[in-house]
């Protein structure tokens, strides 16, 4: 009992001094990470409002719906490494997940899940739509993630996309045919893909280092005709390419863009400088 007593009024004062100290924006109020059911998460909070973040996927299921809440805290975002060592085909986005800008996480790590065939959406999220199993803002401008098992073999970039998510489209296991937007103007990283054609729109002016590296079936690539340089090892270990065409503007072509790769010849027009 004597102890009780002496702890209280402590305990008081640790609860009163720590009430009087403002939460930063965006920082964990919870430093050890929470377990409920298959998922870990954290709480974080903005502007005095608290939300989780998943920042794990534990269970076995391989077709999930993302939880509206977790003990009454809305579920916002997914941090990078969600769901990386896990058996997940298909994951349903649920109303609360929110943009980037509300939340300060992209949701980049879905491509990390080498397992996933399809994201879908629920209609009334309002910061994100799939289409055929793919994930886009809602405005469609930008492509967050490509599953990297889905099977399917062409993909044609619709036509409002303007930008694609860090290594969106790298690593896909069956992806053959890959047409982008006429719209986009930089190229995210497709190395390691199953890619055999792509097709490079007039507005990209420039590929960048190790783009479509180790893209070991590609065979045919139709480049824009705005493309200024080709970077380092941009088409490096690409060894089913055997014929290229370079476009007529092309200014420069980096060291080893085209090393370890089946060609025997290439044309190089007078444009190029270096």
């Amino acid at each position: 009992m004597t102890k009780k007593k002496i702890m209280i009024p402590i305990m008081s004062i640790m609860l009163a001094t720590s009430s009087m100290t403002a939460i930063p924006s965006l920082t964990s109020v919870n430093a050890a990470q929470a377990v409920k059911e298959a998922y870990t998460y954290q709480v974080e909070t903005q502007e005095g409002k608290q939300y989780i973040v998943l920042t794990d996927y534990k269970g076995s299921e391989e077709k999930i719906t993302i939880p509206d809440q977790i003990n009454g805290i809305e579920v916002k975002s997914i941090q990078d490494g969600f769901g990386k060592n896990s058996k997940l085909k298909s994951i349903t986005l649920s109303k609360n997940i929110a943009s980037e800008k509300d939340t300060k996480r992209s949701l980049a790590g879905l491509n990390q899940i080498t397992t996933l065939e399809e994201i879908q959406t629920v209609k009334d999220n309002a910061a994100y739509q799939s289409e055929d199993g793919i994930l886009y803002t809602k405005d469609k401008k930008e492509l967050v993630a490509y599953p990297k098992s889905k099977k399917s073999e062409t993909y044609v970039m619709p036509s409002e996309v303007e930008k694609a998510g860090e290594l969106s489209l790298a690593n896909l296991k069956y992806l053959k045919n890959l047409t982008f937007s006429k719209k986009i103007k930089i190229i995210p990283e497709c190395s390691n893909s199953s890619i055999e054609n792509v097709i490079i729109p007039d507005q990209v002016k420039v590929i960048d280092e190790s783009t479509f590296d180790t893209c070991k079936n590609l065979k045919k690539v139709t480049f824009g005709k705005n493309i200024t340089t080709i970077g380092d090892g941009a088409f490096a270990n690409c060894t089913a390419l055997k014929t290229i065409k370079l476009p007529n503007n092309l200014k420069n072509i980096e060291e080893i863009a085209f090393v370890n790769t089946s060609l025997k010849s290439v044309i190089i027009p007078d444009s190029v400088v270096k």
